[in-house]
């Protein structure tokens, strides 16, 4: 008990005072991990955009497909015509609208199935995932232009936003795997 005689006793200078253990990088860490998490859902999102896609597009050249094959049924099968310049059979050209066709319908899925996979990946191991994702995201618009320039500006909002989301996971799973060598015990 403290007597009004005795002088208060003088606060603990900060050098001398025990520091509590802290876990470095908890707040941070727990930062990174949230917005990987959140950045991950646009894997999701391209995903389901690119099955809607796959399904339109799969859609639109079925019908076309059908109107070709309507006009080509007059022709014999070793009937040659002139197409834009170009001479082929009518086989050949049959072939060709249901190689298109397909093509319409494989590319899209098998795109939008690979964003699915990155998504579980980036839930283990966000770096090599984002890095996949956002490679084969700017080449698959890359491709897409050089085939058809009129695509580039078509759903360009969509491409800025989902472009730039897989560069918020990159940057952050970048941060997240700094932030854990810098804190992970050494040997």
């Amino acid at each position: 008990m403290e007597t009004p005689s005795e002088p208060a006793e003088a606060p603990t200078p900060a050098s001398e005072r025990t520091a509590r253990p802290r876990r470095r990088g908890t707040a941070a860490k727990t930062h990174h991990r949230n917005t990987v998490h959140r950045a991950s859902f646009v894997l999701l999102a391209l995903f389901v955009l690119q099955i809607f896609t796959g399904i339109f597009l799969g859609n639109k050249a079925n019908q076309e497909a059908l109107a070709a094959h309507r006009h080509l049924a007059e022709f014999a099968d070793d009937e040659e015509l002139e197409l834009e310049g170009e001479t082929m059979t009518a086989g050949a050209l049959r072939k060709q609208i249901d190689r298109e066709k397909l093509q319409a319908w494989v590319i899209p899925l098998g795109l939008g199935f690979v964003f699915l996979i990155l998504f579980f990946w980036a839930q283990k191991s966000p770096l090599p995932a984002f890095g996949t994702a956002l490679g084969l995201y700017v080449m698959a618009i890359a491709v897409t232009a050089v085939l058809d320039p009129s695509t580039m500006a078509k759903g360009i909002v969509v491409k800025v936003l989902c472009t730039l989301g897989l560069l918020g996971g990159l940057k952050s799973a970048l941060a997240l795997r700094s932030i854990e060598s810098a804190t992970a015990p050494t040997a």
